[in-house]
């Protein structure tokens, strides 16, 4: 019996954020006695910061936080004995970007001496603080560039102009 051999195996996405599912991507899996390697049972162990956390193909993110490292060794076998480990160069998971999902302007129509405000809804996968800044702008061009406030004051615009605000 030969054992069987896996040439490489790597973790997808090879960048990951928190918040994503790692995979194991097996390359080059051989079995000399073996014509269909889709026979072969294989073995995962996915590791981080040293630390055996699962047995599957994939990795839930619930496993792992930003900033630790991720590797992942995978084991073929046949019916009569296991091959050699391989295992998957390290990564490391990085910064999950916060997600805006709403921006709501009001009041939708405003009066002499309305300020507007806005509001945000927004998730971060790895609960960062998280400061919003907004650019407000009155017919299209910018009149507040920066603020953290969420909040236009009136003087900044007159009846019949349209006001905006970009949020990051």
């Amino acid at each position: 019996n030969t054992l069987p051999i896996i040439e490489t195996v790597n973790i997808s996405p090879s960048d990951p954020r928190e918040g994503d599912t790692l995979t194991a991507v097996v390359s080059g899996l051989t079995d000399d006695d073996l014509d269909n390697v889709d026979l072969l049972d294989v073995r995962y162990v996915w590791s981080v910061d040293d630390v055996e956390v699962g047995t599957e193909a994939e990795l839930p993110s619930t496993l792992f936080n930003k900033g630790q490292e991720i590797s992942v060794t995978v084991f073929a076998s046949d019916s009569e004995a296991e091959g050699p480990a391989t295992t998957s160069d390290p990564v490391t998971v990085r910064n999950s970007l916060p997600v805006i999902s709403a921006v709501t302007l009001s009041p939708r129509v405003a009066v002499t001496n309305t300020s507007f405000e806005v509001q945000v809804q927004y998730s971060d996968a790895d609960d960062d603080d998280v400061t919003l800044t907004y650019d407000w702008l009155v017919n299209g061009a910018p009149v507040v560039e920066g603020d953290t406030t969420g909040t236009l004051d009136s003087s900044t615009f007159f009846r019949d102009q349209v006001v905006s605000v970009q949020v990051t």
